[in-house]
């Protein structure tokens, strides 16, 4: 991320905003927060619709079964940990509409995908 400077900037730079939302919505985490069983490994993301390869990407493996997928799927629906990028790539808590907005987003893109 040294490279793209913030995580605005960064997420900007490699991820569509099909993934990231417009603008970008995201969490952040401490690798000491993911539940016991995890495998965090180093894999740089695959260039999409032009977008340069992520060489700090990371996987988390080991969060498909119990605690693990349960931590997952509560810590992206707490809303108090949800960020959302401003336009000079600063961040800030995003507001529960700011986050159902990039869902409806999110969801209409997904159908719009599956009619192509």
């Amino acid at each position: 991320m040294a490279k793209s400077g913030t995580p605005c900037d960064h997420i900007l730079v490699h991820y569509h905003e099909r993934i990231s939302g417009n603008p970008p919505v995201f969490f952040i985490f401490e690798q000491s927060e993911l539940p016991e069983g995890h495998d965090l490994k180093h894999e740089p993301s695959i260039a999409d619709h032009g977008y340069p390869v992520d060489d700090c990407h990371c996987n988390i493996y080991g969060l498909e079964e119990g605690p693990a997928k349960k931590w997952l799927i509560r810590r992206g629906r707490e809303p108090q940990h949800m960020l959302i990028c401003e336009a000079d790539g600063t961040y800030r808590q995003a507001t529960l509409d700011e986050i159902l907005e990039q869902y409806q987003r999110f969801q209409d893109a997904l159908r719009d995908s599956r009619q192509q």
